[in-house]
């Protein structure tokens, strides 16, 4: 029986000096509460209709890769993705700016069309689409640099209390994703549903701006900062935003 030396992580900091607290900085992957924020969007595949032959019966299934894949970058999509291990990086405005900025980017310079986001502790939500690019393009972008930068920001904040654990979880996770060089900040999925309703985009739209609400973090959805749903109440956001509606 081969025998096998595992690495311990660094330990949890009891609380931070810098910037915002936050209970709960780890969650194992895909569980617990966080997980629904982005999970409710997942279901067991489907059995497509049967077909009869003289010998056999055949069942087609719909695999997760093609139900949740954007096939016109013109239409409107609910796109949810996550860190790692759902790792509460977002509680620090520096990371939280990086996000920001580069959506902001993506408006400018990709034909990214936003209507609709937010940036919660470990995940974010947002509504998109583009007249112009190939959307799947822009968010593999997206993902790409707030990854880099990020992670940048991490290496170099020494305020940062938790710096080596939250390093340590991120390498861990690239050691087990052969297309990562060292780290992997973002998982990989990104389950875009298209909004192809009215109906369902104003389900969504409430479903974005009241995340914040149902964690518990604001009373109403426009007193959360890094949410597009000031735009929605008349008042200034962050990022500029389409309208649905």
């Amino acid at each position: 029986m081969p025998s096998y030396e595992v690495e311990a992580a660094p330990p949890l900091p009891r609380s931070g000096k810098a910037g915002l607290s936050c209970a709960g900085e780890y969650r194992s992957g895909g569980g617990g509460a966080a997980s629904r924020h982005i999970g409710h969007e997942l279901r067991c595949a489907k059995l497509a209709p049967v077909e009869k032959s003289n010998y056999v019966t055949i069942h087609h299934f719909t695999s997760m890769s093609e139900k949740y894949k954007i096939r016109d970058s013109q239409q409107l999509y609910f796109v949810s993705f996550a860190t790692v291990n759902w790792i509460d990086v977002f509680t620090r405005r520096l990371y939280n700016d990086i996000f920001v900025d580069s959506l902001r980017y993506c408006q400018q310079h990709k034909g990214l069309e936003l209507y609709a986001w937010c940036l919660m502790t470990n995940h974010a939500h947002v509504i998109i689409s583009s007249a112009t690019q190939h959307l799947p393009s822009i968010l593999r972008d997206l993902k790409r640099h707030t990854a880099k930068s990020i992670l940048r920001a991490i290496e170099e904040n020494t305020q940062e209390s938790r710096r080596d654990w939250m390093l340590w979880m991120f390498k861990r996770a690239g050691q087990h994703n052969a297309h990562n060089e060292q780290y992997q900040f973002w998982q990989q999925n990104n389950h875009p549903v298209e909004l192809y309703s009215y109906e369902l985009q104003q389900q969504r739209l409430a479903y974005v701006h009241r995340n914040p609400v149902v964690a518990g973090f604001v009373d109403a959805p426009e007193d959360f900062l890094y949410s597009s749903a000031r735009n929605y109440a008349g008042q200034a956001g962050l990022l500029e935003v389409l309208f649905i509606g």
